[in-house]
Formats: structure tokens, sequence, C-alpha cells
């Protein structure tokens, strides 16, 4: 009566293991359980008593699950990352097991999963009849795969959809990763590419910065364009493009992904109230850096609702350390992109030409 795929699934070997370790116990004998996740803390109370007080709902929900939850764990979510979650995206589902099982379900591509992780993911994909690719992890890279091995896999087919299961503290080494970002942002800028987003555009909301994008610019042009292949860098100094550039970045050709940067640390003067009318009221008393990390916000939010992608920069302070961060941080991800792409970031063979023509161009004055 068993379909062969369910068959041929082998028993989940941390439950496994767990009956084993409980029959051991049940025959007296003392045992130090490594092999499930099982918590040993008590329901809390209060949880206790709000089940108790709402064991009369007992009618079906919406499938997406409890709208106030939704609306909840989308507020929560958005304060805590900074960034605006809406509840009609969010799902709740008895446990992760079960909302990961679906997910294996309704995607339609590979799946990626690091070696060693957790005994469920393989068993679920192949229960969604999804192909797996492994990744095997080493211990210089703290058990975690780096971005250029994830990127290998990915441009083999560029034309798949890939999902990666990537969990910190992993399951089980227990090991943080200490290149997330590096692995995300990476992924991220050359899924644009893919699909033909190949303008990086960089909202800048401090003017103090414009030094740093110049470089940025520079940075990215002269290591990534080669062999017709690349990513344009644009700077937009904002406030002042919201009125010059904003309408093309929201309603014309969707070829861009934008990172917007701002400082949070600044000092600044308050507006002047004698000098706004009234029907400006509502900058009265305020500072000019809170009109502008205001703006900044709503037109994250603005791009969020019309599905335009992008990353955000804030920076606590503006000192050497957080700058050479910022450095860093660029360099390495400029390095990685161009490897993904197959090309030499290191060399600027084009500008040379213009250098050797120029010299030519003088010595013939």
């Amino acid at each position: 009566m068993l379909k062969n795929i369910v068959k041929d699934l082998k028993p989940s070997s941390t439950l496994a293991i767990n009956e084993a370790s409980k029959k051991l116990e049940d025959e007296g004998k003392k045992i130090f359980k490594f092999g499930f996740g099982q918590s040993p803390f008590k329901v809390p109370q209060d949880v206790v008593e709000e089940l108790k007080n709402n064991a009369y709902q007992n009618k079906y929900l919406p499938m997406q699950g409890l709208s106030e939850l939704r609306q909840s764990v989308a507020k929560y979510t958005s304060k805590k990352k900074n960034y605006e979650y809406n509840s009609e995206n969010v799902i709740i589902g008895p446990g992760s097991k079960e909302l990961m099982f679906l997910l294996h379900v309704i995607f339609d591509g590979e799946i990626i999963l690091p070696a060693p992780s957790w005994v469920s993911y393989a068993p679920q994909a192949i229960l969604g009849r999804n192909k797996i690719q492994i990744l095997q992890t080493k211990r210089e890279n703290n058990w975690f795969p780096t971005a250029q091995e994830i990127e290998e896999v990915i441009l083999k087919d560029k034309n798949k959809n890939y999902l990666l299961f990537l969990n910190s503290p992993n399951n089980p080494s227990g090991q943080v990763c200490e290149n997330l970002e590096e692995i995300s942002n990476v992924a991220n800028i050359l899924y644009f590419v893919k699909k033909k987003k190949n303008n990086s555009i960089i909202l800048n909301f401090d003017e103090n910065s414009d030094d740093l994008f110049k470089w940025y610019q520079q940075l990215v042009g002269e290591s990534l364009g080669k062999k017709q292949k690349g990513i344009f860098p644009f700077i937009s100094t904002m406030p002042k493009d919201n009125h010059s550039l904003m309408q093309l970045y929201l309603d014309g050709p969707q070829k861009n992904f934008f990172t917007f940067f701002g400082v949070s640390e600044k000092k600044s003067n308050k507006i002047i109230n004698s000098t706004i009318l009234e029907t400006f009221s509502f900058i009265k008393n305020k500072k000019f850096s809170q009109i502008l990390d205001s703006q900044r916000i709503a037109t994250q939010k603005v791009f969020n609702n019309m599905n335009i992608p992008f990353r955000s920069f804030e920076i606590k302070r503006r000192n050497e350390e957080t700058l050479g961060e910022l450095f860093t941080f660029f360099i390495l991800e400029t390095i990685l992109l161009g490897k993904c792409l197959k090309i030499n970031p290191y060399d600027q063979p084009a500008v040379e030409l213009i250098k050797k023509s120029t010299k030519k161009t003088l010595l013939n004055f």
C-alpha cells in the first residue's frame, strides 16, 4: 500500500538513538543522551494558563494561521530585523519540521545541503522529489560552506532554482556561521545578475561617505567589468535624488538592485520652528538627521511594498574601525563575485588601453 519512495526511507537516526536510549533507561541503566534535542525545561506557567484560558477556541483557523498571531510575528520581526514584513507573508505551523517539509513539497529545484546537517533535510527532499547536492564542509571553515563553494554548484546550471539549508548555530556541530553575510550577499547579487539586474545603485544618505562610495564605484567597475560581464555601480546622493531619479528607480526599467546606506550617529541642528509654515508642523522640533532617517526608512518601506530588491547598511558610528570593516567587506565581496563570474578581479586591461593611447597621443603633439 505504501509508495516505494516512502518504503525506501531509513528511520531517523536521532529518533532511533532516542528509542534505544529509552529502552536502556527502562532496563535501569544510566544513560547520557546526545542524540535527541529534547528540551529539559517545563512549559512556562504563563503559557499553560493562556492555553487553559483559550481552550474554548476550537474552530478551524485560516490556512496561514491565526491572523492576530501573524500580525504579531510580522511586527516583532520587522522591529528586530529593521525590515518591513507583511503579515500576509507569514505562515504559522505546528513546528519547524512540518513547515520545512511543506517547503520541500512546493519547491521546484535542487536542494543544497552542507554535510553534516540535520538528519531530516535529505529524507524530506526525497519525498518532495527534489535532487540533493551535498557540500562537504571543513574544520578550517568552522564546518560551514564558503560562498565560493555554494556558487560553484549554482553556476553549473544558472537556469535551475536552488534552495540552501543553512542554520547557525549548526545542527549537529553547534558551530556558529562566521561568514553568513558573505554567503548571503554574494548569493543575492549573483541572483540579481542572473535575472539581468546588472545595475548596483547605492542610495547614500550620508554625505560624509561620498568618497567611500566613489572608491566603491571604482572598485566594482574596474574589477568586474570584463568579458562582456560586470555590474554597473552608480551612486545616488540622497535625499537629493528623490526628486531627480526616484521616479526612474521605482517605475522605470527594473534592472537594478539597491543598497541603502546611512549613519545613525549624527550631530545635527534642530529645525527653527519660527520659520516653518503650519502646513509642515510635523517637522517642528525635529533634527535634520531625524528627517533624513525618516525618509530613508520610508523609502525602504516603499521599496518593500513594490518588491524592489535592496539591502541596507546602517553604521552606528563613524571611526577607523568601522570604515576598515566596510573596506574589507566590499573588497572581499568583489573578489568572490569575480571568482563566481569567472573573471579576474585583479587586472584592468581596458584601462591600460587608454593609458597607452594617451601616451601615444602625447608623443605625437
